[in-house]
Parts: structure tokens; C-alpha cells; sequence
């Protein structure tokens, strides 16, 4: 089954005497319960006509590439005249470093396909992307299986994912918390969250620090940076357990999307 995700926010600003005590409590269980501390349903803007675009990110591990081929039908066409197969448009570079170029979509689906010797058509379908909202522009986070790519859409028109937001993306089996001076998001497994940016104050950095659980109860530090304010960039954050130390990382991605995403 495919699962299309939109991004849902939730943002807990406290007081910084209370953010370890409240990272604690939420990973330590509490996260299961239905708290809305603050926050807003959003609304997803109507596109104004013409072709959807849709350009994709791989995440994995490590960063490789994919040449993958596309088409808006589950089925390869058949050539009238010649009565073989057509191939599907392509190939484009899907990639872990940047997103791929857009591809169009006129229709309420998008299929991915792979180069395959051993398919009867030489091709495979790897993943079935259903477009369900109305939107101009998606972004689709590519998640690798054992045979396909889970495909997450993230409708890159909604007004707080411009310029300066912040996608996060957890493939762990628990949440992690992300810490932006004062405010605390939390990130569950596998459901993209958008957060952005605390407001500019005296410095052109602010502060970011992820948490994960431990056994036992508690919280620790994984990671602990100085991120930039770039009005004119949004970023991809995404988390994952290293195969080689078993240990929970992150890769970060920059998108720059110019003077069309600065508020």
C-alpha cells in the first residue's frame, strides 16, 4: 500500500528552564498521548491551472543516485504501428545530495520506473506516487525497500515550507525531538514535519539540537549545530540509524529556492 503523507506541524514553545524536562517526558512515553499544545490546521492551496511538477529526493544512507523513468499510467503503451512496448519518459536523476529536476504531471498519479534486463518490457515500476491534493509543485522523499520506493509527497506550495523551513524526516522505529533555541518539534517515525525557523533576533545563527530516548527513560544529544539564517534556502533533515556503528545520524540537504521562498 502506498502511503501519502502531508506534513503535520507541532511546535511546543517553552521556557528554556523546562527543555530538558520536557524532552524527557515526551520520549520518554507521554508522546503516545493526543496533546495539542499549539498550532493550526492547514489549508493546501488550489492549483491555478496547467501541469503539476514533481521533483524527488532519495534518502538513504548513502548518498547514491538512480536513473529513473516515469509516466502518469501503471501500464507501458503499446506502438500502434510496431506493436511493441514504448518505454516510459526518461531517464532523470533521482539523487540522496539535491533534489531531482521537475517532471511534469497532468494527471492524479505518477509512476516510477526502473531500467530491469530481466522485466519482460526491460522495465520495472518501483514506485506508484498518487498526487491526491491540488498544489502546483510536490516535493516526494523517496524512501529505498526491498523491491521499491515508498514514496512520501510533500506539497512544497504550503505557506510555512518557503524559504527557511525546515523538513524533517525520521526513519527510526522511535521519535526524536529537534530543539530550535527555546522551542521543541517532535518528530515521529516516518511522518514528515515541517518547523520553521525561530524569528531573527541579534544573531545570524540559531541554535539546533536533536534528542533521542534512551533505555531506561531520558533523552540524549545526537546532534548540536549552529544553523544560518538563509531566508532564501529551505532544508531537508534526514534521520537514520548507521549500518556501520548502529548509532543514530542525520544528513541535512539544501534547497535553494531564490527569492520566490523569502517572506
Amino acid at each position: 500500500m502506498i502511503l501519502t503523507v502531508f506534513p503535520r506541524r507541532t511546535f511546543v514553545p517553552i521556557a528554556s528552564t523546562l527543555v530538558a524536562r520536557v524532552i524527557l517526558l515526551i520520549l520518554a512515553g507521554l508522546w503516545l498521548a493526543p496533546i495539542c499544545l499549539w498550532g493550526q490546521a492547514v489549508q493546501q492551496p488550489e492549483s491555478e491551472g496547467g501541469a503539476t511538477t514533481v521533483r524527488m529526493l532519495l534518502l538513504t544512507e548513502k548518498a547514491q543516485n538512480l536513473e529513473l523513468y516515469y509516466s502518469e499510467k501503471p501500464e507501458l503503451e503499446i506502438d500502434s504501428e510496431s506493436g511493441g512496448v514504448l518505454p516510459p519518459s526518461g531517464p532523470v536523476l533521482v539523487g540522496a545530495r539535491g533534489l531531482s529536476q521537475a517532471l511534469p504531471c497532468k494527471g492524479k498519479a505518477l509512476y516510477m520506473w526502473l531500467k530491469d534486463s530481466a522485466s519482460k518490457d526491460g522495465f520495472r515500476l518501483v514506485s506508484s506516487i498518487q498526487i491526491e491534493a491540488s498544489s502546483d509543485e510536490f516535493v516526494v522523499l523517496l524512501v529505498p525497500g526491498a523491491k521499491l520506493l515508498k514514496p512520501y509527497l510533500i506539497n512544497a506550495s504550503l505557506e510555512h515550507f518557503q524559504g527557511g523551513a525546515l523538513l524533517f524526516f525520521n526513519t527510526l522505529d522511535v521519535p526524536i525531538a529537534a530543539q530550535f533555541n527555546e522551542e521543541v518539534t517532535i518528530v515521529q517515525p516516518l511522518d514528515p514535519v515541517i518547523a520553521e525557523a525561530p524569528e531573527y533576533e541579534d544573531k545570524p545563527w540559531f541554535g539546533l539540537r536533536m534528542y533521542e530516548p534512551v533505555s531506561g527513560g531520558g533523552a540524549k544529544v545526537f546532534c548540536s549545530r549552529r544553523r544560518t539564517y538563509q531566508q532564501g534556502v529551505r532544508s531537508y533533515y534526514f534521520i537514520f540509524r548507521n549500518s556501520n556503528n548502529g548509532r543514530i545520524d542525520y544528513r541535512s540537504i539544501n534547497e535553494f529556492i531564490g527569492l520566490r521562498g523569502m517572506k
